[in-house]
Parts: structure tokens; C-alpha cells; sequence
């Protein structure tokens, strides 16, 4: 509940902040937003629009989906096989999950290497970032690179990779994140919630909630 009150008050204070992103939003200057939302029918445009959470983790990524109010609609672990992401399967999974008559946004956390790997695990991680990242490219779709301090500073989150399973769960119960182990699906959740809450330019959390 502490995360709930504290995002709840960030919401309303984060209307007012001028971070990076939403001043490309204020000049009409964010990418694969039309030039017709400028002019008048911005809420019309996005309400066609769904956002995609990504958690390009190396052996355990996770891909979430959410409508333009912040519904749960989808999510799914990355697919792998010898540890390769099987690229063809991870992008005809984000196309299904995108209706084609909506457009999308995709946001993928910005990760870099831990102190102390080998040099061995640092080139498979990033290995894996590079090919998920690419394959997003390649669904035509506005692709976003999120900093991790961004979007869990969004949330109040405190360190450890399962804080943020409170926090989805509260969101979204119909959610498949009962285990401790879902916390990559929950991360992408909650990045797929933060590029959202950037791009409609309003809070409706206290709304979902209620329901």
C-alpha cells in the first residue's frame, strides 16, 4: 500500500514535471506520434494506441501489454532456445499482440552490464539486449529506451529485482505474476504503465483501483 500512496501522489506532482520525454511530447517532436494529434484530436489518436513493456533480461526477458487506459491485456516471457532468443517468435508475439487497425508504443528498459561479469556473460547479455531491442525496431512500431532509475523512481520502487511485483499485483490481479520468479513480467508491466502515463499525459490509477 506504501507504493500505492506514494505513486498516487507522484501522479499528480509529475503532471507538472518537464522531464526529457515529455517535453518531446509538449513540441509534438515524440516519434510515431502523428502530426494529427497536434491538431486537435490528440485523445482520439491514442486512445487507439497500446503500450508494450519490455524487460530485455538475457535468459529471462518479458514482454507486457496495456491499453491506452492502462488495462492488462497480455504478457508473455521471450522465448529462448540454446540460449539465443528465438527472434521470429518473439516478433510475430509482439505483432499478435498489437490489434493492426492500433498503432503502439514500446518501451524497453536501458540495461547495462553488472560490475564483476565475465567477460563472457557480458557479451551474452548483451547479445540478448541487442537482439531484442533490433527486433522491436523491426515491428515498425516507436521504440523508447527507458532508464531502470527512471521508471522504478516512477514508482517509489526499493532495490531488489521483486519490488515491483507489489505493485503490479495491486494494478493488475488478473495478471500472471503470483510467483516471486514472474518479477521480470511484472517489470515490464510497470514499464509498459510509466511509458503510458508519459505519453497520455494524465493518471488514472486511482480509477482502475475502484473497479
Amino acid at each position: 500500500m506504501q507504493y500505492l500512496l506514494q505513486y498516487l501522489q507522484n501522479s499528480g506532482n509529475s503532471l507538472h514535471r518537464q522531464d526529457s520525454t515529455q517535453k518531446e511530447v509538449n513540441q509534438g517532436r515524440t516519434q510515431g506520434i502523428p502530426k494529427v494529434l497536434f491538431y486537435g484530436h490528440f485523445e482520439e489518436v491514442l486512445e487507439m494506441t497500446v503500450f508494450c513493456g519490455v524487460d530485455p533480461a538475457s535468459a529471462t526477458g518479458a514482454v507486457a501489454v496495456l491499453d491506452s487506459q492502462g488495462n492488462y491485456l497480455e504478457c508473455f516471457m521471450i522465448e529462448h532456445q540454446d540460449k539465443h532468443i528465438r527472434a521470429m517468435v518473439l516478433k510475430n508475439a509482439l505483432l499478435r499482440a498489437i490489434d493492426p487497425k492500433e498503432g503502439a508504443e514500446i518501451a524497453i528498459e536501458m540495461l547495462y552490464s553488472r560490475p564483476g561479469q565475465s567477460a563472457s556473460a557480458m557479451w551474452t547479455f548483451a547479445r540478448a539486449v541487442g537482439a531484442i531491442t533490433a527486433i522491436c525496431e523491426l515491428t515498425n512500431y516507436p521504440c523508447h529506451m527507458v532508464r531502470p532509475q527512471v521508471w522504478r523512481s516512477y514508482f517509489h520502487l526499493e532495490s531488489g529485482k521483486h519490488a515491483s511485483l507489489d505493485v503490479a499485483r495491486m494494478f493488475w490481479p488478473e495478471a500472471p505474476i503470483k510467483l516471486k520468479k514472474h518479477h521480470n513480467l511484472s517489470d515490464a508491466l510497470l514499464i509498459a504503465e510509466y511509458w503510458r502515463s508519459q505519453i497520455m499525459g494524465r493518471r488514472d490509477a486511482s480509477t482502475r483501483l475502484k473497479t
